[in-house]
């Protein structure tokens, strides 16, 4: 069996969030006064899995044992706006993800910062210690 090291560069995990169904995603609310961008999240969860572009990856601090943290952007429905960077926790020890958790998600509303392309929104997630991902199956 592969090492969860192994399994950060050699799985598409984008595809395995995917995989998962709505059920198997949870949306994490932070701050108690983050009410409107939770519930945009909530909202937006199906449409930030299906429309996403991976970013990198990282193993997750404290967790690196059992998760990956997967930062992800895609464009909004509009298509005017910032797009959305999520990060998205997966929590796994194979290639097969149990469930995971959307614990970032920004949109550029309620002084979240507002990423209007992949590139930019790529530049921050590796200043954020992500490895950009180049070998997706």
């Amino acid at each position: 069996m592969a090492s969860l090291q192994e399994l950060r560069v050699q799985v598409n995990w984008l595809d395995r969030l995917q995989s998962l169904n709505r059920a198997g995603c949870l949306v994490v609310k932070h701050e108690p006064d983050d009410t409107s961008r939770y519930e945009r999240a909530r909202t937006q969860l199906p449409f930030v899995l299906k429309r996403s572009h991976i970013l990198g990856t990282r193993f997750s601090v404290g967790h690196e044992d059992y998760a990956i943290d997967v930062a992800c952007w895609c464009q909004s429905p509009s298509g005017r706006a910032c797009g959305f960077f999520t990060v998205f926790r997966v929590i796994t020890q194979t290639s097969a993800p149990s469930w995971a958790t959307m614990f970032c998600f920004w949109d550029g509303t309620d002084s979240s910062p507002c990423f209007r392309g992949t590139d930019s929104a790529k530049a921050y997630a590796l200043q954020q210690g992500f490895e950009e991902v180049t070998n997706e199956i």
